[in-house]
């Protein structure tokens, strides 16, 4: 999308109420924020409050071009997310199934058809041949590893209670994994049943009606 004449990526979500702009944007886009209320509320997030919004925002998804209220916040996966605001304003009908958005049109503007790209936000594991055809397709690859360096010699970032755990525990923490099981010791751990006792919660698991009468017996 084109907001305030600079291109900037956007997110469509059905189930957003409000357009909101990541606050990290506010200044490359040259934008005026006012005051803000209210607060929003994200899955797995504490409410954070309205940072302002900028009013009258020009915002241009492919030939559709309108002013819209921009509610700026602290977000980190992406620049613009739009919502249900941003739809009906502009008539907007969402086509999950061929990836676009199919804008009926508003203020006498023609329909239009925007091409929308499906990104995957679940992290999963991919094989090597996965990994080539990516980088054959020019696919956006990122590599990260964790490293820790050593402790003696830190350059300080690891805090000193850290390091002080780590110390205490680095003989359970082997910087090298074995590469077999240990060998079989002459007593077993195991749970000892006691023959005939039931368990301490009557249903410790979902089940079926049968399995329940089963259980009871």
């Amino acid at each position: 999308m084109i907001v305030n004449g600079k291109p900037i990526w956007a997110m469509i979500d059905t189930g957003t109420t409000h357009n909101y702009l990541a606050s990290t944007q506010v200044e490359c886009l040259g934008l005026v924020v006012g005051k803000g209320r209210g607060h929003i509320k994200v899955i797995n997030s504490p409410p954070q409050p309205v940072g302002g919004i900028s009013k009258g925002v020009p915002v241009k998804p492919d030939l559709y071009e309108e002013k819209f209220n921009l509610r700026v916040v602290i977000i980190d996966d992406f620049a613009l997310i739009v919502g249900l605001e941003f739809i009906r304003q502009t008539n907007t009908i969402h086509v999950p199934y061929g990836d676009m958005l199919l804008m009926v049109g508003a203020n006498g503007v023609e329909p239009c058809i925007i091409l929308c790209i499906t990104i995957n936000m679940v992290a999963e594991n991919i094989s090597a041949l996965q990994l080539k055809k990516g980088v054959k397709r020019h696919e956006p690859m990122f590599l990260a590893t964790l490293y820790i360096e050593d402790i003696e010699h830190s350059s300080g970032s690891i805090p000193a209670l850290v390091k002080e755990l780590l110390r205490e525990f680095e003989d359970i923490m082997p910087l090298d994994m074995p590469k077999r099981l240990p060998p079989r010791r002459i007593v077993d751990h195991e749970i000892e049943l006691v023959p005939g006792a039931k368990p301490p919660v009557p249903m410790p698991y979902k089940m079926s009606q049968p399995e329940l009468i089963e259980l009871r017996r």
